[in-house]
């Protein structure tokens, strides 16, 4: 998962910059 790969703080501050985007079921 990214999440290992990628400090705690940088996630936050990933996760803030850049908003989750709202998932659709494709098909």
């Amino acid at each position: 998962m990214v999440e290992r790969l990628v400090p705690e703080e940088l996630w936050e501050l990933f996760q803030r910059v850049v908003p989750p985007a709202p998932r659709r079921p494709q098909g």
